[in-house]
């Protein structure tokens, strides 16, 4: 869509990370993740962390016509994402979410 890359991305970091220019965030547990747009000029458009103190990781990511993310990938604990909290039922569990930039 006119050049633009969708992107998702775990990391894990003790101390702030700068994420494509962001301002700097802490990631809240041992792994979080983030979602985000990259124009056709690769200028950062959006980007979104996502994590509690446990772990969450992003593996695949779309999008929709209305420009929401739809990321697949996993967690424990509980996880909110917008449609209210998900709770992991074993170790690790998988969510499929649309999320609004």
């Amino acid at each position: 869509d006119n050049g633009k890359i969708n992107f998702a991305s775990t990391f894990k970091s003790a101390a702030l990370v700068d994420v494509l220019g962001m301002q700097a965030a802490s990631n809240a547990g041992s792994s979080d993740f983030l979602v985000g747009t990259l124009n056709a000029a690769n200028q950062l458009e959006h980007a979104c962390i996502h994590g509690t103190d446990a772990n969450e990781m992003a593996s695949v990511i779309g999008h929709t016509d209305d420009g929401a993310y739809i990321v697949v990938g996993s967690f424990q604990g509980t996880l909110d994402l917008g449609a209210g909290p998900m709770t992991s039922v074993g170790t690790s569990d998988l969510f499929l979410a649309k999320i609004r930039p």
